[in-house]
């Protein structure tokens, strides 16, 4: 119930109760937070790279941990290393030497470093060290291995058998009453990147702890954007990104 003050003239004037209006100022100041928040992990995300990649957003929802992946990749600096023979399992080990994750299903395993390409360069790990399996999965089979060799262990792309480069791809996983805190996940951009030049692309993970549903908006909003002005300034880059699937490297 408001409080009520009469003045002199008799004018009623209602006034809203204190802790009425400070839910009111910090539901705005959440409001706020999420918009800058929005803003300021756009900033963190390669500039150059941004238009063209896989974005992976990792959020929590009703005691979930919940994978959103979507976006196009570039394979082209790239050599096709190998095809497992059965599908992986979906799942995440993002805090091994090399973080590591699979959506599931048959791929194709490429690496960079080959040609006089660059590799595949990953990140620092940012989350637990055991391979932690998903509950639930779908979509296309997008992952992050890890190639061991003469050299220090390297990332290898897993994108579907006979994926052809700016191809759309989208994937989801769900670990059930998990956090990103359960699940060792730092919050943050985390980012592969490979290629050079017109073929530079990248894969990232955009760790947001929650609350996160405006900021996701907002940042995806952002991104959309900044694509269609790519796609509206060049309309005939994209042409040159092809390949045939038949080709295994394009070096």
């Amino acid at each position: 119930m408001n409080s009520v003050l009469v003045n002199a003239a008799n004018t009623t004037v209602a006034f809203t109760r204190p802790n009425q209006a400070q839910q009111e100022s910090k539901n705005l100041m959440t409001a706020s937070h999420k918009y800058c928040l929005a803003i300021a992990v756009l900033a963190l995300l390669p500039a150059s790279r941004a238009d063209a990649a896989v974005l992976v957003t990792v959020t929590e929802s009703g005691g979930d941990v919940l994978f959103n992946g979507s976006g196009t990749l570039n394979v082209t600096d790239l050599e096709l290393l190998f095809t497992p023979l059965f599908p992986n399992e979906a799942g995440i080990q993002l805090g091994f030497t090399t973080p590591t994750f699979s959506s599931g299903g048959n791929v194709n395993v490429y690496r960079g470093a080959t040609g006089g390409n660059p590799a595949i360069v990953g990140p620092a790990p940012f989350g637990r060290p055991d391979f932690l399996s998903a509950d639930a999965s779908s979509g296309d089979a997008v992952g992050m291995n890890v190639i061991f060799g003469a050299g220090p262990p390297a990332p290898g792309l897993e994108v579907p058998i006979g994926y052809i480069s700016e191809e759309a791809l989208a994937f989801s996983m769900t670990f059930t009453g998990e956090t990103t805190a359960s699940l060792g996940i730092t919050p943050g951009v985390h980012t592969w990147t490979w290629g050079s030049g017109a073929n530079a692309d990248s894969l990232s993970f955009l760790v947001v702890p929650e609350p996160a549903s405006l900021a996701l908006l907002a940042l995806g909003g952002l991104l959309l954007a900044r694509r269609r002005r790519r796609d509206q300034g060049d309309p005939d880059s994209r042409a040159s990104r092809y390949r045939s699937p038949s080709s295994p490297s394009a070096g």
